[in-house]
């Protein structure tokens, strides 16, 4: 099985590294394609920010009505290949329940199933929803009696629990405890911190990583784009062997105003 994970794509009005935004929403759609010819996709799962839309400046749908988001999947996500398809928002996507339903077809929060893999997609910015003026979201802890109630629903060996942006030390010890006592959680996904990095959370909570999903607008590696750049992160299970690592995808780019070009590589491992 083949996943692909991917966040913080930002259609908005901002171009960053001397590309526009359309080439390079392009782009990205265009890796992801090349990716499935490669070996196929099983599924995909976007992890949030995929637009500016209540952001402080520019925010285009507190300030004009204009749904970026909506933009984003009506232009972009149908380059995709045609496998399932998994969103949950970020924190520039502070819309209610209701729009949020219309404008992308699922909850705000959800369950992906296939085989015996489940991906429990929680909504970390869930706090002061469909905001009237400029916001940059709100956190609230993981729902971890929603999270119990889908590890009882589905008998799956492998579980990953996947949002936007964990802030760790907001999350309960109900939700510590949980991931670090329930063996069939095998790791953590996130996005929005801009970063491919893998993060060990230490004995307290078992061991368990959380795998970046990096980006596809700006890096906030310190290393700079030469550290982490746009890309995706993919995730293979083979009956119980699981690896992950972070794809930073071939292209030109403009970094402090010297011409670059990095290589289709991988960076930040995972095996377990």
């Amino acid at each position: 099985m083949k996943i692909l994970l991917t966040s913080d794509i930002h259609d908005c009005h901002l171009d960053w590294y001397g590309t526009a935004t359309d080439t390079r929403l392009r782009q990205w759609a265009a890796d992801i394609c090349r990716e499935h010819e490669k070996a196929p996709l099983d599924m995909i799962l976007m992890l949030g920010d995929y637009a500016l839309d209540f952001w402080f400046d520019g925010g285009s749908f507190v300030r004009r009505g204009e749904s970026r988001t909506k933009h984003f999947l009506d232009t972009y996500v149908t380059l995709l290949p045609r496998v399932p398809i998994y969103m949950i928002p970020g924190n520039h996507e502070q819309y209610s329940p209701e729009k949020w339903r219309e404008i992308t077809g699922s909850d705000r929060y959800l369950t992906a199933v296939k085989d015996n893999a489940m991906f429990i997609m929680t909504d970390s910015y869930a706090g002061d929803l469909g905001p009237a003026e400029d916001s940059d979201g709100t956190y609230v802890p993981v729902d971890c009696a929603w999270v119990k109630e889908q590890l009882k629903k589905h008998d799956c060996e492998h579980v990953f629990i996947c949002t936007h942006g964990f802030e760790i030390p907001k999350e309960t010890d109900e939700f510590r405890e949980l991931v670090a006592n329930d063996s069939r959680i095998k790791c953590l996904f996130q996005g929005h911190y801009h970063l491919s990095s893998v993060i060990d959370l230490g004995p307290d909570w078992g061991g368990k990583k959380i795998l970046q999903t990096g980006n596809y607008s700006y890096t906030s590696d310190p290393g700079g784009p030469e550290a982490s750049f746009w890309g995706y992160r993919l995730l293979e299970i083979d009956r119980s062997r699981l690896s992950s690592e972070y794809v930073m995808c071939a292209c030109d780019f403009i970094y402090k105003d010297k011409k670059m070009h990095i290589d289709r590589h991988s960076v930040d491992c995972w095996n377990n």
